[in-house]
């Protein structure tokens, strides 16, 4: 119930004349911004910054929003007209939207990804409203050895020891040979503690 009086408070923040108006500029520059082959729409907030340090903390977050928000469909103008992704996010879109601007619809290409873009704008800030607080709840009881485990894992899909052996070569912790003894005797409480955890 919190969870629902928090959105009726936050929705009437944005009904207003100046915050609309802010999320119309904010759109307009992020559409601008994600046209800009090159420019993600992360450059774009962090290029924009410096014009909300005169705002109120509520008009300048709302602006940073829009223009993150519309920056992402904007790469897509690019990638279906000229076949250059405006947007890392951008590129599949190029495939398909460019081959429609090559038989005559670019329009269609066009609608299509400012629909598709719409609609999972919107299903990502439902995600976000509904798992950030039991996602935030988990993260706060990760400590540093679930962190390790976590690394460990995603560098170590078949064997522990060899794949372990390997990421610290390819790291090159073992080029000098006086901290070798030292190496070798930290790999075996590595070791000792993993398994601890595992079993």
């Amino acid at each position: 119930m919190d969870l629902l009086a928090n959105l009726a408070k936050g929705f009437g923040y944005i009904f207003g004349f100046q915050q609309i108006f802010i999320i119309i500029i904010g759109v307009i520059l992020g559409i601008l911004g994600g046209a800009m082959p090159g420019l993600s729409p992360s450059m774009a907030v962090a290029l924009l910054v410096p014009f909300t340090y005169k705002m109120s903390p509520m008009l300048a977050i709302i602006l940073l929003a829009s223009i993150y928000l519309a920056a992402n469909y904007g790469g897509s103008i690019t990638a279906v007209t000229i076949n250059t992704p405006g947007t890392p996010a951008a590129a599949v879109t190029a495939i398909d939207g460019y081959q429609l601007t090559r038989v005559g619809k670019p329009g269609k290409g066009l609608g299509t990804s400012l629909v598709a873009s719409t609609i999972g704008g919107i299903i990502g800030v439902f995600i976000l409203i509904f798992f950030s607080v039991p996602l935030a709840k988990v993260a706060v009881r990760i400590h540093p050895a679930e962190y390790f485990a976590l690394a460990m894992f995603g560098l170590t899909p078949k064997s522990l020891e060899r794949e372990v052996s390997r990421v610290l070569l390819h790291l090159r912790l073992p080029t000098a040979a006086p901290l070798a003894g030292h190496l070798f005797h930290f790999l075996h409480w590595v070791f000792r503690g993993v398994q601890q955890m595992l079993f």
